[in-house]
């Protein structure tokens, strides 16, 4: 099977039309109560994806407790992360201050073991939080990111209703 590639916008390179979101890993639930994502299904799922043609995974800070980054940057190790395509999230709730914004973004290229996103985006932002968005020049921190190399295309997720 040949998997179908598309255009990703204006960004110069293709994404398979099935990506791997990684918001719902497998988990492990301890006798305690306490969940833990399933590193090794995780792994085999993720590597599986990556080397059957899935080149796009979309993750983000928050998922699974914080997790979720990590699991993907260990998963895509040895070779497979220069054949993909990550997305990750920074919620707007976490960004305190600009320092934050940008040591959350270093947090998550640890946890990614990247040197680059390809794709970051501004997380579940609300139509309230707009004009805060372009007060405090979040978009401009993106822009510094985008020029230093650390990033790629810049976005945001909405989740509201309006």
């Amino acid at each position: 099977m040949h998997m179908q590639m598309r255009p990703y916008g204006r960004q110069g390179f293709d994404v398979s039309t099935f990506g791997m979101g990684c918001m719902r890993l497998p988990r492990l639930t301890h006798e305690d109560g306490t969940v833990e994502v399933d590193r090794e299904k995780a792994y085999e799922m993720i590597r599986y994806a990556a080397e059957h043609g899935v080149n796009y995974f979309d993750t983000a800070m928050t998922y699974h407790g914080g997790d979720s980054e990590a699991v993907l940057g260990e998963a895509l190790e040895g070779g497979l992360r220069q054949k993909v395509k990550i997305a990750t999230k920074q919620p707007f709730r976490e960004m305190k201050t600009q320092d934050t914004i940008r040591k959350n973004l270093e947090n998550t290229l640890k946890k990614l073991r990247t040197d680059h996103i390809d794709v970051y985006l501004i997380h579940n932002i609300q139509a309230a939080d707009w004009e805060n968005i372009k007060q405090r020049k979040i978009l401009e921190e993106y822009e510094k990111f985008r020029q230093e190399g650390l990033i790629g295309a810049i976005a945001f997720s909405y989740h509201g209703e309006d």
